[in-house]
């Protein structure tokens, strides 16, 4: 063997040695869970709270995966990183975290069909093959008769929330319930009395599962109930007494969280007509920081449907078209939980929204939802004639605009200046620290109930959830660059490999020349 063809074997052995080496490396971390986190707020490591709410369980916990073999994008990692989440915590809990995995479309399809677990559809594009396939994309966990699903995981941004969040409630002792309690007055939707089969029965559903319901009235002497830790109040349709707001007023102060779903204007869907809506509660949610602009969000471009009654002969029939008073909102803030697995909502007749600049002190706002850029606000619409909304209106506002915003903070009481209606004993001037979400649209509730679901989740959040939702969801967004500096790194990532690739080529052409 020359030393040119010795030198080459040589190359070769080399390369294919550490080749091996790489590979061995990667499947021992892989099966031993090793793994570096360089992200600055340390997005990949189990969180302090998570930690010690394993560590302290104070009974088993069991968390079953039913996820389906052999995923395709985007879901392929998703089982592997709930996995690796789950043996974390089960690491960290003394053995008090059990972790199963079952084959849900083999042996284990009874199992998860039992415990509300059920496929998710998505359709599948490839560059030869399009397809619609149902998977299976949760998690069942339970203590004892206590039993809390997480399904479909079609995010892992908030994994690790929404698990921490569900054992802490499995655990957690029944007195310590929170208590959600919705304004019954002013026309407002009846939350309690709604029937079964509704879309606010099954928001009734989902609160009662979870939380105790009762239903508040305000203006009268006794102020919100004390037990109540969360209160909604959407669409009154009729203007809340001052005594009202002064009660919604303490409330907030107090530490009680606040969902405001504004009404300003009524369809009438058997008269094709808008009438305008006051519920008194503009002036409160400027207090707290979310100003109601005027008019109503038109889009007529990104728009959902509305079923509305078209004449046929001499009867009437319920025709589903496309309104503008439909808009559909896709610009969701990526940074709440709230919005965790929603990628767009439908907003109806929607009041276009705004924070007060500057918000009052000590409150942080933070934008939920936005319309799309081709969305307008109107004033002084009266029909709900599809073709009356087709071409811009006099005085037409170009959007976007926020329809959702989130507030947390401490404020000051509205009436610190202003005489206070009725009995002001025990007045609270300066608050505790709250949260208020303000939405302008009361018909979002029955429209989009997962959402405020999630919304009232993130009201009553545990506030040592903090820790982990103060994580971004998303990598931060790099700094955006000037031209020449654009240019510099272009040139830069272009010519540094050419020069590698001819300093290995001078090298290689100089060996080769050597005696």
């Amino acid at each position: 063997m020359t030393p040119r063809e010795t030198l080459r074997v040589q190359t070769g052995v080399n390369a294919a040695l550490w080749l091996a080496l790489a590979v061995l490396l990667d499947h021992t971390a892989s099966a031993v869970g090793v793994r570096f986190d360089l992200t600055q707020d340390r997005r990949h490591t189990l969180s302090h709270v998570a930690q010690e709410t394993v560590a302290t369980l104070p009974r088993t916990v069991t968390a079953t995966a039913f996820f389906t073999r052999d995923l395709d994008p985007p879901y392929h990692t998703h089982k592997a990183t709930t996995l690796a989440l789950l043996d974390e915590l089960a690491a960290a809990s003394h053995g008090q975290f059990v972790v199963r995995v079952v084959d849900p479309e083999g042996a284990g399809a009874d199992e998860a069909r039992a415990r509300a677990v059920v496929p998710v559809e998505f359709r599948l594009a490839t560059a030869d093959r399009a397809e619609r396939k149902s998977v299976y994309l949760g998690l069942a966990l339970s203590a004892g008769e206590r039993e809390a699903v997480i399904t479909p995981i079609t995010s892992l941004d908030t994994l690790e929330y929404d698990v921490v969040r569900a054992v802490r409630k499995l655990v957690a002792d029944e007195k310590d319930q929170q208590t959600v309690g919705w304004y019954t007055g002013d026309g407002a939707p009846d939350l309690l009395r709604a029937r079964d089969e509704s879309a606010l029965g099954q928001l009734r559903a989902s609160f009662a599962s979870e939380h105790a319901l009762v239903g508040v009235t305000l203006g009268a002497d006794e102020a919100v109930p004390d037990e109540v830790d969360a209160l909604i109040v959407a669409g009154p349709v009729r203007p809340l007494s001052e005594r009202a707001i002064y009660q919604l007023d303490q409330f907030v102060l107090r530490g009680g969280a606040l969902g405001l779903f504004i009404t300003t204007a009524r369809p009438d869907l058997e008269a094709l007509a808008v009438t305008p809506a006051d519920g008194g509660l503009i002036e409160l949610a400027a207090h707290l920081g979310v100003r109601v602009e005027p008019g109503l969000v038109v889009d007529r471009k990104q728009r959902d449907v509305l079923t509305v009654p078209v004449a046929a002969g001499k009867r009437k029939v319920m025709v589903p078209v496309e309104h503008p008073l439909m808009p559909i909102a896709t610009d969701l803030s990526q940074q709440s939980p709230i919005q965790r697995g929603v990628q767009r909502l439908t907003v109806p007749f929607a009041a276009p929204l705004s924070l007060v600049a500057p918000l009052p002190p000590g409150v942080e706002g933070l934008v939920l939802a936005r319309s799309s850029p081709t969305s307008a606000a109107a004033t002084g619409l009266t029909s709900l004639r599809p073709d009356a909304l087709d071409k811009p209106l006099p005085g037409e506002r170009p959007g976007p605009f926020p329809l959702a915003v989130a507030l947390n903070g401490t404020w000051t009481s509205m009436f610190a200046s202003r005489p206070v209606p009725g009995d002001g004993n025990g007045q609270v001037f300066e608050g505790a620290e709250s949260r208020v979400i303000v939405v302008g649209s009361s018909d979002f509730v029955a429209n989009e109930p997962a959402w405020v679901v999630n919304a009232v989740d993130w009201l009553l959040a545990d506030q040592a959830l903090t820790e982990i939702r103060a994580r971004d969801q998303a990598a931060p967004a790099l700094a955006p660059m000037d031209a020449p500096t654009r240019m510099r790194w272009k040139v830069g990532m272009t010519s540094i490999p050419l020069l590698l690739v001819g300093l290995l080529g001078a090298l290689s052409a100089a060996r080769t020349r050597r005696p």
